[in-house]
Order: structure tokens, then sequence, then C-alpha cells
């Protein structure tokens, strides 16, 4: 039977671990091996091939030994897979019990999740770390009625930038300036950065309070 609930292999996008277990609470993790046994466990885990890849630096080998070196108490066989982000709510909602123990997922995935019971409200230690070490924008990004579902790990952000060549500095301080000389760009065939056209309404005001 497969117990859902979520841990951290990094800190700031959201990471979900299921662990495997055939009681009807999961065991507490103490952090150490009281018992002076270590246990066998086979984790797989969904990631995005960039963040699998050594040419990127292979970010999650590092983590995963990371919380392996964190866990004594366990033996730890990593199986990764590659899975975007966006794709994990689709995918996990085919078959809950035999997806992966650990994801990254994308925030908007949290409600497809939940309606397929397969992630779990976190709480205890987890969610008043989750708390200390983000700020509540953050929080509120994998939170959904009140309860939070995942532990943030980084956040869509994006900055623009100008060529001072191209755009004077009077210019860049009105976004109309800046579109009437056709000096701005946004790559549309990433869904990451469509959100601009929605900000770009409020984009001038900032300008206009950062050059005062």
């Amino acid at each position: 039977m497969k117990k859902w609930t979520t841990l951290s292999l990094s800190a700031a996008m959201a990471l979900s671990l299921a662990a495997c277990s055939g009681a009807d609470k999961p065991a507490e993790n103490t952090g150490g091996d009281t018992a002076g046994e270590t246990q066998d466990v086979t984790l797989t885990v969904w990631a995005p091939q960039e963040d699998q890849a050594d040419d990127y630096g292979n970010w999650l080998g590092k983590m995963e030994e990371n919380f392996a070196a964190a866990h004594p108490e366990y033996n730890i066989t990593w199986k990764n897979e590659v899975c975007q982000e966006g794709d994990v709510g689709d995918k996990v909602v085919q078959d809950p019990e035999n997806s992966a123990d650990v994801y990254l997922f994308a925030n908007d995935q949290i409600g497809k999740l939940k309606d397929a019971n397969a992630i779990a409200e976190l709480g205890g230690k987890t969610l008043d770390q989750i708390k200390a070490d983000n700020s509540e924008v953050v929080v509120d990004s994998v939170t959904q009625d009140g309860a939070v579902y995942g532990v943030p790990f980084t956040t869509n952000t994006w900055f623009m930038y100008y060529n001072k060549s191209m755009v004077s500095e009077d210019e860049i301080k009105s976004l109309d300036d800046i579109i009437a000389k056709n000096k701005i760009t946004f790559p549309v065939s990433n869904s990451w950065y469509l959100p601009a056209f929605y900000y770009l309404i409020d984009y001038q005001a900032q300008l206009m309070a950062y050059h005062a």
C-alpha cells in the first residue's frame, strides 16, 4: 500500500515522496539509525532531463547523495526516470499506486493530484520548516483550500533585460516607448513566459517606481 507524504531533497516547484509501507501509519523518521539496522529501499524518481544530465551538473544525483548521507538508516537504490514537472499530474493520475515515489511537479498540478488522492496535506515539523524557509507568497503557491501540498523548490521568476544602445534611460521608464520602438520580445514558444502578457499591464508602474 502506498502512503503519500512529502520530503525535500533540497529546498525552494514542489517535491513529493510516496513512501511504501505495509502499515496504516507511516513510521516516524527519526533521522538516524536508532535500531542499528539498515533498511533496503528502492525509490523511483521523476525529474526533468536537465536535472539529471551531467552537462547541467547532475543536480538530482547530488541531491540523492545528500539525502542518502543524511539518512544512513536506509540503503537506497535510486531509479531515476525523465518526466517534466508540467506532465506529472496527468501521468500520476493514470495509476497513482504505481507512479514515482519522488517527483517534482508544477504547482498547477496540485488540483489533479488531490482529485486522484495521490498527494497528502503536509503538517507537523515539515510544514513548520516550509513556512520558516519561504515567504508567505511562496507558501501560498503550494497551498490549496488552506492546506499545503508541496515543498517549494523554485519560483517561476524571470527578468526583463534591455540593451542600452537600443533603449535610452528615458525610454526604459515607459513600456509604451519600448513597444513603440519595436524593441521588446518574449519567447512565446515557451509557456513559462506566457504570463508576461498579463504582467505587462503593471510593468510601467514598476519601472516608474524603480527610477523614481
